[in-house]
């Protein structure tokens, strides 16, 4: 993430990104729980291990709020709690991409969040952020369609950063620090107000001793959904939305 690295200052001054680092894993489980999160670093019983946590958070507001909807799964289910916009919303076409993209503004004139059907997504890590950013960067000027509908949708659960652990490096001094554990939980509600984007990371970290008759787009099938910030080189925010995450998240806060 060396194209995002450069950006967390900016991240911090804008109150998107938020960090805290404790020897005691408490101090951060506490602050993560304070923020709305469960993940919990363990105590590793080890004077020379310290614990980081970093949260990024972001709340959009739609430029031109939806309306209430129902929608038709194309798993055949019925989804009462969907979103119909007919106002602040643009379509595209992607070179790299077959499904229709859709973007919708938000008061925030850099902010814009974005919408395309993906049934298999990347298990990379980083993957759908990095698939989001070509999407993106490839987009051209859809015509056909007139309205978007989407489910309202209610994440919230731990992502596997495990392949973290035991990554190491070495800091000025030449000593070694390495990964003992990494956690990751990511929440996300969309309704037909706005959009609310949560993540919080934790580790804990070792040292060395030492015109025409337009259609809708109809959202029904899993979709890749993400935040982008303008002058920002990948995505704030990225989430592979199922079926089972279909349903009203209730308030954004």
């Amino acid at each position: 993430m060396g194209l995002v690295r450069p950006h967390v200052p900016q991240l911090k001054v804008e109150q998107l990104l938020d960090a805290k680092v404790s020897w005691i894993a408490k101090v951060i489980n506490d602050w993560f729980a304070e923020r709305g999160f469960s993940i919990k670093l363990t105590d590793q019983g080890d004077p020379n291990t310290f614990y980081a946590g970093s949260i990024y958070e972001q709340l959009i507001h739609w430029l031109v709020p939806g309306e209430r909807w129902q929608l038709q799964g194309r798993n055949g289910q019925t989804y009462p709690d969907s979103v119909m916009m007919e106002n602040g919303i643009a379509f595209w076409q992607s070179s790299m991409f077959s499904e229709v993209v859709a973007s919708i503004k938000t008061r925030v004139d850099e902010d814009i969040a974005y919408m395309v059907m993906l049934d298999n997504p990347s298990t990379e890590p980083f993957g759908l952020l990095q698939f989001a950013q070509r999407i993106e960067q490839s987009l051209n000027p859809a015509d056909g369609f007139g309205e978007l509908q989407f489910p309202m949708v209610h994440i919230d659960h731990e992502t596997d950063v495990s392949w973290l652990v035991n990554l190491w490096t070495r800091r000025d001094s030449g000593q070694k620090a390495w990964v003992r554990e990494a956690k990751q939980q990511s929440i996300l509600k969309i309704n037909e107000k706005g959009a609310l984007a949560k993540s919080g990371f934790g580790m804990s970290v070792s040292l060395e001793m030492l015109v025409f008759q337009r259609k809708p787009l109809i959202i029904d099938r899993p979709f890749l959904f993400w935040i982008s910030r303008k002058g920002y080189p990948l995505p704030l925010f990225s989430a592979w939305v199922d079926y089972t995450e279909w349903k009203d998240p209730g308030d954004l806060e």
